[in-house]
């Protein structure tokens, strides 16, 4: 039975964050899924989420609350500048045009979704690719460390979408930092001011083609 069970956990945990990514990655290189789709998708891989968490023994629910209200503000001030400037060099070097497009473009859309994405997209972000795989896909490996780095690989790999390399290795070394930086038993909305900083920084660049328009998207 034990057998069993880690090839089940190997099953899903290869198809949810190695074949789930690259497959979703593929479907957009080839224009079988239009990008406004993929909030769709990962809608669907929450719920799913949520119910292989349910499924889990060891999970209960009462450990997503947080042991202090009071953010690290400073590690939160620290990575966001670290991110912000990465990002802003790349894009400046790469396509100046874009810098701050989404605001510029859309200023409306953009408060909508800045306000919005605590909800819809850190929080669901923390229970796929921090509590689930902790949770119940910790016990696969004989170590911890092995555990966080082979997480924080799972998180840079729903980067893919992207197509961006900059964007993989940036959002591994924020998942690496989340994983290390926070202790196993503050698993959830301890590190969810943090993610909300680095989701501001990819707003204004990887996710605008996903929330504008082609008319939008248009430089000026």
């Amino acid at each position: 039975m034990i057998k069993i069970r880690r090839i089940i956990l190997w099953t899903e945990l290869c198809c949810l964050y190695l074949l789930g990514p690259i497959g979703l990655t593929a479907l957009l290189r080839f224009e079988l899924l239009d990008i406004s789709k993929v909030p769709l998708v990962f809608f669907a891989l929450f719920i799913l989420s949520t119910v292989l968490l349910a499924k889990t023994p060891s999970f209960k629910w009462r450990s997503l609350l947080p042991s202090s209200w009071w953010p690290e503000w400073r590690t939160i001030v620290v990575f966001l500048l670290i991110s912000a400037t990465l990002m802003g060099l790349t894009i400046q070097l790469t396509n100046p045009n874009h810098f701050f497009g989404f605001p510029r473009r859309a200023p409306e859309i953009y408060l909508i979704v800045m306000g919005l994405y605590p909800i819809l997209s850190v929080i669901p972000q923390g229970i796929i690719y921090r509590v689930l795989f902790f949770k119940r896909y910790g016990e696969l490996f004989s170590d911890v460390r092995i555990t966080l780095l082979m997480s924080a690989i799972a998180f840079c790999f729903a980067h893919l979408l992207f197509q961006n390399l900059f964007a993989v290795c940036l959002t591994f070394f924020w998942g690496a930092r989340l994983q290390l930086g926070t202790p196993r038993s503050r698993f959830f909305l301890d590190s969810k001011p943090t993610s909300y900083s680095r989701g501001l920084v990819h707003l204004d660049h990887w996710l605008r083609p996903i929330f504008l328009s082609r008319s939008h998207l248009m430089d000026p």
